[in-house]
């Protein structure tokens, strides 16, 4: 029981409390727009990084996810350029 609660303290303060904190962080250096931008990355470079760094075998379909996350953002941002 005692691991258990553990890993809930664990899972709370690491991912939860300072991924909340880094997002609000990155809210004030860069705007919502922008940050709310490169949240829509994270599943591609989660992805990326498993392949890289523990050896993740990528499907076709998540390799294509990770294209079309990529060109989403590359659109947003270039529009956003052109105004």
């Amino acid at each position: 029981m005692a691991e258990i609660a553990l890993q809930g303290l664990y899972q709370g303060l690491g991912p939860g409390f300072i991924g909340f904190m880094l997002f609000t962080f990155s809210i004030t250096k860069l705007g919502a727009p922008k940050a709310g931008a490169l949240s829509a990355l994270v599943p591609a470079v989660t992805a990326v990084l498993g392949f890289v760094f523990l050896g993740e075998a990528l499907s076709l379909v998540e390799i294509g996810g990770v294209g079309l996350a990529v060109a989403g953002i590359a659109i947003v941002a270039l529009g956003a350029e052109r105004r």
